[in-house]
């Protein structure tokens, strides 16, 4: 069984974000009805329109192309959802993703970030505050 409910649970998380491009994680999430918002992100826009139909999900498309061969794509997208306000730095979120996809792999990473930290480590913040000085 997908561990999203219990860990959602016992950790202080306030978001779940689901690197999605199907929506099949999304939905499987969803299901577990979380307490936190589901951000269901995918490069695919017409996929993340639909993703706004799944209870507590928000669909949300970004042009960050998804690889096959890494994971780069999945701080991007967390950058890209923090520059648009979608996560702030007091957020710690689930994340969940498909990395190196092959046939059958469904959700094969799970990680857990506090947004203040991958801020400050990634470089964030000092980005924030060149643009707000510029």
């Amino acid at each position: 069984p997908f561990p999203t409910r219990r860990t959602s649970v016992r950790l202080p998380l306030t978001k779940v974000g689901a690197m999605t491009r199907s929506g099949n994680a999304a939905r499987r999430i969803a299901m577990r009805q979380p307490r936190q918002p589901i951000l269901a992100v995918s490069d695919d826009e017409m996929a993340a329109r639909s993703f706004a139909l799944l209870p507590g999900v928000s669909g949300i498309w970004l042009d960050i192309p998804f690889s096959q061969t890494n994971t780069d794509h999945i701080p991007a997208c967390l950058h890209r959802l923090w520059q648009q306000g979608s996560l702030v730095a007091d957020d710690m979120v689930l994340v969940t993703a498909v990395s190196y996809p092959n046939d059958g792999n469904l959700m094969n990473l799970i990680e857990t970030h506090r947004v203040r930290d991958l801020a400050a480590s990634l470089g964030w913040m000092l980005h924030v505050k060149q643009q707000r000085a510029g």
